[in-house]
C-alpha cells in the first residue's frame, strides 16, 4: 500500500509504503505524486520527500523498477527525498535505485528528518 500526503506546515511530502505493492498501486501513485509536487513546489519552491518504508517489505523487482522512476518526477536540483526502511536488504535494495545525492536511505526517522531540513 502506499499513501501519500502533503504537511503544508512543514512543507513536506509524505509517502508511506507498507506490505507489497502493485504496478497499479505505483501509477495511481504517480499521478497523485505529480499533483502534490505541484503544489509544495508552489508553496515553498521545492519538495522535502519523506519516505516512510519500515513497514514495507522488499518488493518484487517490477515494481522496484516502477518506483525507481518517481525520483525524476519529486527530485529536482533544489529538491530532496529521504527514505527510512529498517531491514538490511530493504535499504541495499533502495540504496541501489538511487541516482542522486538529493537522495538518501536512512534506518532512523530522526537522520532521515534531519538531513532533509538541513540547508
Amino acid at each position: 500500500m502506499l499513501a501519500l500526503s502533503y504537511d503544508e506546515d512543514m512543507g513536506l511530502v509524505r509517502l508511506i509504503s507498507s506490505g507489497m505493492v502493485t504496478l497499479d498501486e505505483v501509477e495511481a501513485y504517480r499521478v497523485e505524486l505529480i499533483r502534490i509536487v505541484d503544489v509544495a513546489r508552489r508553496h515553498t519552491g521545492r519538495v522535502l520527500m519523506y519516505v516512510d518504508s519500515t513497514q514495507s517489505t522488499v518488493q518484487t523487482q517490477a515494481a522496484i523498477d516502477a518506483l525507481a522512476t518517481i525520483p525524476s518526477i519529486a527530485v529536482g536540483p533544489r529538491d530532496r527525498m529521504a527514505v527510512v526502511i529498517h531491514s538490511v536488504l530493504g535499504l541495499l535494495q533502495v540504496k541501489r535505485a538511487m541516482r542522486n545525492d538529493q537522495e538518501r536511505a536512512f534506518i532512523t526517522e530522526a537522520e532521515a528528518m534531519a538531513w532533509l531540513i538541513d540547508d
